[in-house]
């Protein structure tokens, strides 16, 4: 379980877009810069494709840890269900 949760984890790692840090990802610096429609939409729609990426990354790392953490608790009550069974059962058998 660990292992493939490692694994897509990892693969969500690279799957976040190159720029690691949106600050400094084609940031005008001078009016020159976006004094064209042209330019500033394809600034945007860098911006954008830059920000839903990592959204998606994001989404897809909280459901893989919210179901990694729900089955590991899950386990851990199950372990505890059957050692409660076991006490139950050595108690029957001590009074019966």
């Amino acid at each position: 379980m660990i292992t493939i949760t490692a694994v897509v984890l990892v693969v969500l790692l690279f799957s976040l877009s190159p720029t690691a840090v949106l600050g400094s990802f084609g940031y005008p610096h001078e009016l020159e810069d976006i004094n064209n429609q042209e330019k500033l939409l394809e600034l945007l729609q860098d911006y954008n494709k830059a920000i839903v990426r990592t959204t998606e990354v994001v989404y897809w790392l909280l459901f893989i840890s919210i179901f990694w953490v729900l089955t590991a608790v899950y386990q851990l009550l199950k372990v505890y269900k059957d050692k409660l069974d076991k006490e139950t059962a050595k108690q029957y058998e001590t009074t019966s």
